[in-house]
């Protein structure tokens, strides 16, 4: 098959603050978790899902730094944003994109249209470009279909999901659209043991197991909001 290229580049993303700090600060830890990721390549978990139960508990910035650790190490990765309450990777990279995976899901843009690709990075991301009424209506979708997803998974080492969290729902019941898809092979869950009891951890992995979602792995991360230097532990 023809291989895919995305049609919009960059010369390079804008890396948050946090993210620079962090590749220095806790180069150890993030190297583990890459370690992990990859290992998981060799049990066919292609696509992994990041996200944690509350906001803030700090999965999209874990995903920044994995997927640049990973793209170091010479894989091709992807970054997707499906995380439909509050979608960041685009901007946290600097990137204002004009169409996303809902323009893709919508048949308004090819999936070709829509990733972004960062040539002194490396890397690539799939933003969603969703906002208020838009986002809301798009609750229910999951970004990687199964037509685009298998030409993802041709294209890329790694395709990194952005879940966003699983749990503000009412109740706490609700699950990513794209994880309760079955699109993502394995979800790793990030937790801040200050803000999310053992308890709520432990229903939350239950409910992942119930819906046949391997879990790839727990990130405990104790970085505090705003503090960008010497980390403690991710």
């Amino acid at each position: 098959p023809e291989a895919f290229c995305p049609l919009f580049q960059t010369d390079r993303f804008d890396w948050p603050d946090v993210c620079r700090a962090l590749d220095v600060g806790a180069q150890p830890h993030f190297d583990r978790l890459a370690d992990a990721l990859e290992a998981g390549l060799q049990q066919g978990r292609k696509v992994v899902g990041l996200g944690g139960l509350r906001r803030g508990e700090g999965g999209t910035t874990l995903l920044l730094c994995a997927a640049r650790r990973l793209a170091r190490r010479g894989l091709k990765v992807l970054m997707v944003d499906a995380d439909v309450d509050d979608p960041q990777l685009d901007r946290r990279l600097g990137l204002a994109p004009e169409a996303g995976w809902q323009d893709v899901a919508a048949g308004r843009v090819a999936l070709a249209e829509a990733v972004i690709e960062s040539v002194e990075d490396r890397l690539a991301v799939l933003p969603s470009c969703a906002r208020g009424t838009d986002l809301a209506a798009a609750k229910g979708d999951a970004p990687l279909t199964e037509a685009g997803l298998e030409i993802l998974r041709r294209s890329y080492d790694l395709v990194l999901v952005d879940l966003g969290p699983p749990c503000e729902a009412p109740g706490g019941q609700r699950l990513p659209a794209q994880a309760a898809a079955g699109a993502v092979d394995a979800v790793v869950l990030v937790c801040d043991a200050r803000s999310t009891s053992r308890e709520n951890l432990a229903g939350l992995q239950d409910r992942l197991a119930e819906a046949g979602i391997a879990q790839a792995g727990l990130v405990e991360n104790f970085v505090p909001a705003g503090e960008t230097t010497e980390p403690r532990a991710p």
